[in-house]
């Protein structure tokens, strides 16, 4: 954002509205209201705090919204504010990454000032206009440590609700900041709730035929990834609205997304076994070789939860002490191979 469009809060006239067939449909369907968002779980959560924000001088001062592209984060921040009647101001931290560029721009927002129309500071008497603002702070995790700092300083005296968001939560900068923000985490919506969410509230609408269990492969492949789902669907849907399965489902294939899985999540490709349920069908497949190998992951933190529960794994056809003894030389081996790597400097073994 700009220092000009700053200045203004934001209250300059939006651009011409381009024609509805040509509107995308992540901004023709964007939610006006919380009520129609797809999965209000955390906004909820964010409009309890903000709320109880003036009632509350024990409450944090601040919150952090953290949780993977494309889940509703900034979304989230203007419907609340719209629910409260209040006004957000919203500053990138890719235009103020520095503690000086920070304590020039925005620290002057939070101590009893807001900006006038002329573009000009002035002082702010009244704490009912002072009140009705907030302040967000996006994409956090691109500020730099002394940023961090001076956002946790603007967070203690400040007397209107700061909301900053980021992708990464547990990225190391982040963490002297946790202890002083309202913790809200958003998270991926379900497949399914996702699905019906599309379905009913907008191929219906554009009278676009698709069934919905290949749209929940969809959904899943492009990692309930709401806005990259549409964006994808209405390119599909340009030249007719009835569309062909197979090739709709290699269009899908093509365009998955690369998600972030967390660390607990990360060693389970690996100790994945298939279930044979008690009617004698499998149940959830077994990682493939060429899968494992599609993987990128800290090898160092996995290693180690393999290390930890590869012996409870249970191999299917084959004898468990056999298994047991060669999953514990590969791991040695592997032990082996990375201290050459990383101790000895030599990356030719990685081959």
């Amino acid at each position: 954002m700009s220092d000009s469009a700053a200045a203004s809060g934001g209250t300059t006239a939006p651009p011409t509205a381009p024609p509805a067939q040509s509107q995308l449909w992540a901004d023709k369907y964007k939610p006006t209201s919380l009520s129609q968002m797809c999965y209000p779980t955390c906004a909820n959560k964010l409009l309890g705090w903000m709320s109880m924000f003036d009632k509350d001088p024990k409450l944090p001062r601040a919150a952090l919204l953290s949780g993977p592209p494309g889940v509703g984060k900034t979304t989230s921040v203007y419907l609340v504010a719209k629910e409260l009647g209040k006004t957000v101001l919203e500053y990138n931290a890719s235009d103020f990454r520095s503690k000086k560029s920070l304590h020039e721009h925005v620290a002057q927002v939070i101590n009893n000032r807001v900006f006038a129309s002329n573009g000009l500071v002035r002082q702010q008497q009244s704490n009912a206009v002072e009140n009705n603002f907030v302040l967000l702070m996006d994409e956090q995790d691109g500020c730099d440590l002394g940023g961090v700092s001076e956002v946790i300083q603007m967070i203690k005296f400040t007397k209107v609700p700061i909301v900053c968001t980021c992708n990464d939560r547990w990225h190391q900068k982040l963490r002297p900041l946790i202890k002083h923000v309202e913790d809200v985490r958003f998270t991926r919506p379900p497949c399914n709730i996702v699905a019906n969410f599309i379905c009913d509230r907008i191929l219906a609408r554009e009278g676009v035929s698709l069934s919905k269990q290949l749209l929940q492969d969809i959904i899943q492949k492009g990692g309930s990834d709401i806005r990259n789902i549409l964006n994808n669907l209405q390119m599909w849907c340009l030249k007719k609205n009835v569309l062909d399965q197979r090739t709709l489902a290699a269009s899908a294939a093509a365009s998955a997304k690369n998600t972030e899985i967390g660390l607990f999540q990360a060693p389970e490709p690996f100790l994945r076994v298939q279930q044979v349920g008690a009617n004698g069908q499998r149940g959830t497949a077994s990682t493939s070789p060429s899968e494992l190998l599609g993987m990128y992951y800290n090898s160092e933190l996995v290693d180690q939860f393999i290390q930890e529960n590869y012996i409870h794994y249970q191999p299917e056809n084959r004898d468990w002490l056999g298994a047991v003894a060669q999953a514990a030389d590969s791991i040695s081996a592997a032990d082996t191979l990375n201290k050459i790597m990383y101790q000895g400097q030599n990356w030719s073994v990685s081959n």
